[in-house]
């Protein structure tokens, strides 16, 4: 809960003249004329401004007191530290081996003509892993049961033979998986995709009724997640109805990735 400091004092300018007015029958009888033309009214609203001002200042209580009040509070001032943000480092091509991005790696945001650029660096090594898929299964419908369909992965690649991603009326527990041998985490995954072109309907192809997914559960930690939401980047399939490239990330990536 915050605290609202107090104001030491709350009137205003027109507070102070309707004040200063009351008092003058009591130090000057003789003064009868209480209208903004008068002089005497005008002399009163000039002091009423300036004290204005000076209630004002003393309202604003200094930083110091803040300061000073905290430590009344047990309450202390971190230190200064750098400030954080993402980095997405992008491969010009795809490579057959880690490359690494080494601590110490400066990068600047875009410099404008009225702010300067902010350069950050990197505090430790990153190595960007190129991924080893290791297994494409579906998972499908057929009745009541849940039947999983793993591929021939040379086949696959070698464009002889393709896959139902979903069954042939897609159903809520449908799934397509990704399988990978390394660690991908805190990778961008990206899926070049052909599919057999399709008109999607009953589904609107710019928000296509799937999610991503990654593995969570490889640390072995109690009470982790299973599956963590992916963000998508891009997706120029139309719904799984083109052929287009699927780009993907999420905090975790490792194992397995899941269309569902």
């Amino acid at each position: 809960m915050a605290l609202t400091p107090p104001k030491l004092d709350d009137r205003h300018f027109q507070d102070i003249v309707d004040e200063a007015k009351k008092r003058i029958p009591q130090y000057c009888k003789e003064w009868t004329d209480h209208n903004v033309s008068d002089p005497g009214v005008t002399l009163i609203e000039l002091f009423a401004w300036m004290t204005d001002m000076v209630l004002y200042r003393m309202n604003r209580v200094p930083d110091l007191h803040y300061i000073k009040f905290m430590q009344m509070l047990g309450i202390t001032l971190r230190g200064p530290v750098p400030a954080e943000v993402p980095v997405s480092f992008w491969l010009s091509e795809p490579q057959p081996n880690a490359v690494i991005i080494p601590a110490g790696t400066e990068v600047a945001s875009t410099q404008t003509e009225t702010e300067r650029s902010i350069i950050f660096t990197t505090n430790e090594d990153f190595f960007v892993h190129p991924p080893e898929l290791a297994k494409v299964s579906a998972r499908v419908i057929s009745g009541s049961k849940r039947v999983f369909r793993e591929q021939n992965l040379r086949q696959l690649e070698a464009g002889f033979d393709g896959l139902e991603v979903f069954s042939t009326l897609p159903n809520v527990d449908d799934a397509l998986y990704f399988g990978f041998r390394n660690d991908l985490s805190h990778h961008i995954l990206g899926l070049d995709m052909d599919f057999d072109d399709a008109g999607g309907a009953g589904i609107d192809p710019t928000m296509p009724p799937y999610i991503w997914e990654a593995s969570a559960s490889v640390d072995g930690r109690e009470g982790a997640p299973r599956w963590l939401r992916c963000d998508v980047d891009i997706d120029t399939t139309r719904g799984m109805n083109v052929p287009g490239v699927m780009r993907s990330w999420g905090s975790v990536l490792s194992e397995e990735l899941i269309a569902q």
